[in-house]
């Protein structure tokens, strides 16, 4: 028997959400016949991932699963590996869903998203236009000059990047991840590490330096799924999947950001009517 749980992610532009709030109305969609099987879904702690594991949760249930959702972790995929939930809805990169494969009780990575969410270094325009930084080596050029801001450690895949450029003793400092949007913002001789789905990137006017995607592991949203769990719900979740593009992602966490911030029962209803 399958078990229920959350997931995370998705959306579109913020002109389109705002557009949306008159739009909410009419029928609810109607449940198919519940087919007695139970689903938990996990997620990530972010809003991001809390809207994610949602939209998968409540396609779950429109398709008459009895889906329950897990409390959110850190490792929202640990708790599929421990049998503790039935679905993980999660990011991963190429060398995680390897080891996937070799897990005891088997498991199965779904489908992945089109979409990215892989930690990039960002400048704003006019401090990267003031140092003359456009690409990696300009970055390690200026080395001594800028400071790169993390959440995280130095990882070793950066050092060793930079130090390939000739930069062998940058300047590195973490904050807690709720600072780094306003590091960026008042930025002064500072590179800031932020996920390449986060809107502020954009919206903001910030730049991504040129080849800094290639320092760091590329990650895509892989639902993780107990082995056992129905072909029909592998489907649907893998259906929900290839709606999740980069455009759509960064949407998502365009509308659980800032301010205005939805909550992610409301973003991923949202979701659900961009992309019907």
């Amino acid at each position: 028997m399958n078990l229920p749980k959350t997931a995370t992610l998705g959306a579109l532009t913020l002109a389109v959400t705002l557009s949306l709030t008159a739009c909410t109305g009419g029928d609810p969609d109607p449940v198919a016949q519940s087919k007695n099987i139970s689903i938990s879904v996990a997620s990530g702690t972010s809003a991001t991932e809390l809207t994610l594991g949602t939209i998968y949760a409540e396609a779950l249930r429109s398709a008459g699963y009895q889906v329950t959702e897990s409390e959110s972790s850190a490792n929202p995929y640990q708790q599929v590996l421990d049998g503790h939930a039935d679905l993980a809805i999660s990011t991963a990169d190429h060398t995680t869903v390897e080891g996937f494969k070799t897990a005891d009780p088997a498991v199965r990575a779904l489908q992945q998203s089109d979409a990215q969410s892989t930690p990039v270094l960002v400048m704003s325009a006019a401090e990267a236009t003031s140092h003359g930084v456009d690409s990696v080596p300009s970055l390690a050029a200026n080395c001594q000059k800028l400071e790169i801001i993390g959440v995280a450690p130095q990882t070793e895949s950066l050092s060793s990047a930079l130090a390939a450029e000739g930069c062998t003793k940058p300047r590195y400092k973490t904050v807690p991840a709720a600072q780094l949007a306003n590091q960026l913002r008042a930025s002064l001789n500072r590179v800031v590490i932020l996920d390449s789905a986060d809107a502020i990137i954009g919206d903001e006017g910030f730049e991504i330096i040129a080849g800094s995607e290639k320092i760091f592991e590329a990650k895509t949203v892989v639902p993780l799924a107990e082995d056992q769990l129905d072909q029909e719900a592998q489907n649907l979740i893998n259906s929900v999947t290839k709606k999740i593009d980069q455009t759509s992602l960064i949407g998502i966490n365009r509308m659980v950001s800032g301010v205005d911030a939805l909550d992610p029962q409301t973003a991923a209803g949202r979701f659900k009517i961009l992309t019907q």
